[in-house]
């Protein structure tokens, strides 16, 4: 009968040994796969340690090496937007394939405490480096300060302001103005931002658009700017409510800053009789499954996630392994998607 290991206590490779009655060595060969032991003994020790709940202590070989295999990663947006689950999804399974195991956190941005205490548990962990986002403004950084201070790698990705640390973004000017010279080309001269940001930041959707309307010399109406929720029902809401005050005074092409929001601003203008593109043309931004199987298929920018992925994890590994130079911002071109929800005037 095999040995019972008190309560909470994790199995040893020592433990493993004095019940199997062999050297540590031993199974330390069997479990990492090493020669010198013969085929019976290595499936022996395997399936005693399956039995008695052994698992590789990580941090412990981490420290001994003096060099962490954990790297955390701190997200301030909810997952259930899936633009961002999908990212993160790429991101761990980069650095998986890198080696390394990543403890991720989601916080709450607006929470500083909460920031600072999540990031202070991934530091206790002994991680090599972090990635954290979407960062918006300068003040938001400051939870991260322990993280420089104990000169760890840090990487802010979704950036808008420029930071004291290596970070990653979309050039949203550049996709911005992919999409109003394409939305110019098919002759329309009237465009309006659909549940937008408030504010025009520098290297923000809103700024792209009022930047990118400036250089084509189109009228920027405060009518046809649309405030409101970004998720499918808020934009949805929003749509149906502008309808209902203003009726067919509208632009003839609504930029939306969202494949989410473009899909529920779809479903307003539909249940009010209003046809895409025939009445209305639409163009979101993100490209999200979801956009490519709307009826009619949105119009959107993307090819980003792979890319900002691959950024982030290069620029932490370099930055772990002595390749980096001093923090550096990278942006990532985003590319216009052409599909059936622009119309031609």
């Amino acid at each position: 009968m095999l040995m019972k290991t008190q309560d909470k206590k994790s199995v040893t490779i020592e433990d493993l040994a004095s019940h199997l009655n062999v050297s540590h060595t031993t199974v330390r060969k069997a479990l990492k796969g090493m020669p010198g032991i013969s085929e019976n003994t290595r499936q022996k020790v395997k399936l005693v340690a399956d039995k008695m709940g052994y698992y590789p202590n990580l941090l412990a070989r981490s420290l001994k090496q003096q060099q962490s295999s954990f790297l955390g990663l701190v997200v301030t947006k909810s997952l259930s937007n899936i633009w961002y689950a999908t990212l993160v999804d790429k991101l761990v399974n980069d650095l998986k394939s890198r080696g390394y195991t990543v403890m991720l956190s989601l916080v709450d941005r607006d929470d500083p405490d909460e920031v600072k205490k999540n990031i202070e548990g991934l530091l206790g962990g002994h991680v090599a480096g972090v990635i954290a986002g979407p960062i918006i403004h300068q003040a938001d950084i400051d939870p991260f300060s322990v993280v420089i201070k104990n000169s760890l790698p840090l990487v802010m990705f979704d950036c808008i302001e420029d930071l004291p640390t290596g970070n990653v973004a979309i050039d949203h000017v550049s996709g911005l103005r992919q999409i109003i010279s394409h939305l110019v080309e098919c002759g329309h001269s009237r465009i309006g931002y659909l549940c937008g940001d408030n504010i025009a930041l520098p290297n923000t959707r809103r700024y792209g658009f009022e930047k990118a309307l400036a250089e084509f010399d189109l009228p920027l109406y405060g009518k046809d700017i649309v405030p409101g929720g970004m998720d499918f029902f808020s934009c949805y809401q929003v749509t149906r409510d502008m309808l209902e005050d203003r009726g067919l005074d509208l632009p003839t092409a609504y930029f939306c800053h969202s494949d989410i929001c473009a899909l529920g601003a779809m479903k307003a203008f539909r249940e009010t009789g209003m046809k895409v593109p025939d009445d209305i043309s639409l163009v979101g931004y993100d490209d999200i499954p979801e956009a490519s199987y709307g009826y009619p298929a949105l119009t959107t920018v993307g090819g980003t996630l792979e890319k900002m992925a691959d950024a982030m994890a290069d620029m932490l590994c370099d930055s772990i392994n002595g390749k980096g130079d001093a923090p550096r911002k990278i942006l990532i071109e985003p590319t216009l998607i052409k599909r059936e929800s622009v119309a031609r005037i």
